[in-house]
């Protein structure tokens, strides 16, 4: 067996062999697997039993959906399965991580993830958006957590991202530090998924000038709407 997570914080925690996959979803459209990470799933097809542990987060929910079509493709599928939580995995004890059960992963949510995939590289957010409005049950966290993802769309009250609101919003109370601002701002935003090192380039009033494939520079159109709580076009 082993269990694939978005990070080391299970490492020891749970039984099995361990492989730790992240994917920037800051950093623009979906990047093709690297030779290292493609070799890192060819591995798999050793193993028997194969368990994704990933929660509500954006972050874990992006590397999911960037998974699940790659190890489809290496015909793994029946080989899937999948602990998915609408809490913090790392926090938990070991007891705790013991009782949660793995269910088998489905076509359904392999097609998803697909398609989930195709949307972020798209160059508008309206295929984003149209996940969170259809709210597929396959994947019951995906369609909150994309939705965090739209907001950090320039809004259309202001101008400014979520994320760069909740930065100005902590530097106001007082937090100078990177370490101070990533605290308050992990514990203010509503859904948070952001590691210190996403943070950081938002701290010079800059941002990032992707989201997904869809560019956010001077003369975007697209916005973020938080009275109609969707993703609109201006002009």
């Amino acid at each position: 067996m082993i269990n694939i997570r978005s990070g080391d914080d299970l490492r020891g925690q749970v039984p099995g062999d361990y492989l730790v996959s992240v994917w920037p979803v800051h950093e623009g459209p979906p990047p093709p697997l690297s030779a290292a990470e493609s070799a890192e799933l060819d591995r798999l097809s050793g193993y028997e039993r194969i368990v994704l542990w990933f929660e509500h987060c954006w972050f874990c929910q992006a590397v999911l959906v960037r998974l699940l079509p790659e190890l489809a493709a290496r015909d793994l599928t029946d080989r899937l399965w999948l602990v998915s939580s609408d809490r913090f995995l790392g926090p938990l004890d070991a007891a705790t991580l013991a009782s949660l059960t793995p269910s088998r992963v489905t076509t359904a949510q392999v097609d998803l993830a697909g398609r989930a995939l195709r949307a972020l590289a798209a160059p508008t957010p309206e295929p984003l958006q149209a996940l969170v409005d259809e709210a597929d049950p396959a994947l019951p966290y995906l369609p909150a957590a994309v939705r965090r993802h739209l907001q950090d769309l320039p809004w259309t009250t202001d101008g400014l991202a979520l994320t760069a609101r909740l930065v100005a919003d902590a530097v106001a109370r007082g937090a100078r530090t990177l370490p101070e601002i990533f605290t308050e701002v992990w514990r203010t935003d509503p859904a948070p998924w952001m590691g210190d090192s996403m943070l950081e380039p938002w701290l010079s009033g800059g941002r990032p000038e992707w989201l997904g494939g869809v560019q956010v520079g001077a003369g975007s159109p697209w916005r973020w709407d938080p009275q109609a709580d969707r993703v609109s076009r201006t002009g």
